[in-house]
């Protein structure tokens, strides 16, 4: 299994358990109040979308994760930005990508 599939399969069991928060809006809102553990970009997202989400994760400290199908995964198609808020889950992805990046982030 692939990487990203099983990231995607970390986000999809996420927002089953009320523990992303999708959208914009609510992924600034997420990393204002100290919820969001890690914030995630569709990487088809448009170019303003990309800055302000690359502003918050720099602002606030939090990791900013790239991927393809981020709305499909969380059960929203069309969604570009989305906030983990679960710390526990948020470690597994961390162990996950950098078992697969070498430690990296890449974006």
């Amino acid at each position: 299994m692939k990487w990203e599939d099983r990231l995607k399969g970390y986000l999809g069991l996420a927002a089953r358990a009320g523990r992303v928060q999708s959208g914009e809006e609510a992924s600034v809102k997420a990393a204002q109040t100290g919820k969001a553990r890690r914030l995630f970009l569709e990487d088809g997202a448009g170019e303003n979308t990309r800055d302000r989400m690359q502003r918050l994760s720099e602002h606030y400290g939090i990791e900013l994760t790239v991927i393809s199908g981020l709305g499909e995964a969380i059960g929203k198609p069309g969604r570009k930005a989305a906030a983990l808020t679960d710390e526990g889950l948020n470690r597994a992805i961390q162990q996950l990508i950098n078992e697969y990046r070498g430690g990296v982030n890449e974006e």
